[in-house]
């Protein structure tokens, strides 16, 4: 298993907001993981998603190019770079077990309206236990701001650097952040 996947500030964003898509969809998700394919010298985005199996994967593949298309960021997803598996593939289950042990992923945020400050925020582990990936609404900057530093324990210049990025663009993301599944889930987001 290669341990050295590189992948940018926009690739992060955009795994967020494909995961918020999902989340939206409500399409169950069990992996979310960039992973590095050396043999085409960059980094695919692989989506475990047990519709793979239940469905099959031209209609799981559908189910979720369905929901980016609804969410309106189908054209910003790199398609050639979106891996739509079983939970069961080897690679996933080898995916999941190395995340696992690190027990990290990040923080997406996504500014709901422009006029409204209302904000959704979705922590995505690496690896998941499947259903759709939870999103807690947050009203207000200075709302925002406190649940990001006091209850996940971001630090106040992430926190910061990611407000500001957020005055200019409607999502950002936060990587990495590690978070407990207990408090995850006392969070509304797990």
């Amino acid at each position: 298993m290669d341990k050295a996947t590189l992948v940018s500030r926009g690739d992060i964003d955009i795994s967020g907001r494909i995961l918020e898509a999902l989340n939206r969809a409500e399409v169950p998700v069990t992996l979310g993981a960039w992973h590095n394919v050396p043999d085409l010298g960059e980094s695919e985005f692989i989506v475990a998603t047990p519709l793979y199996d239940d469905k099959g994967p031209l209609a799981a593949n559908r189910r979720i190019l369905g929901a980016l298309q609804d969410a309106g960021i189908y054209k910003q997803v790199p398609l050639l770079r979106l891996s739509v598996r079983s939970p069961w593939d080897p690679l996933v289950k080898a995916l999941s077990k190395d995340l696992a042990a690190r027990s990290e992923g990040f923080v997406h945020i996504v500014r709901r309206d422009k006029t409204t400050p209302l904000y959704s925020v979705i922590f995505a582990p690496f690896v998941g236990r499947g259903g759709a990936v939870p999103a807690k609404h947050v009203e207000g900057k200075e709302n925002l701001r406190r649940f990001l530093i006091d209850r996940i324990h971001i630090s106040g210049s992430a926190v910061d650097d990611a407000l500001a990025d957020l005055q200019h663009r409607s999502s950002t993301s936060i990587f990495p952040v590690q978070l407990a599944v207990a408090e995850a889930r006392k969070l509304g987001l797990a």
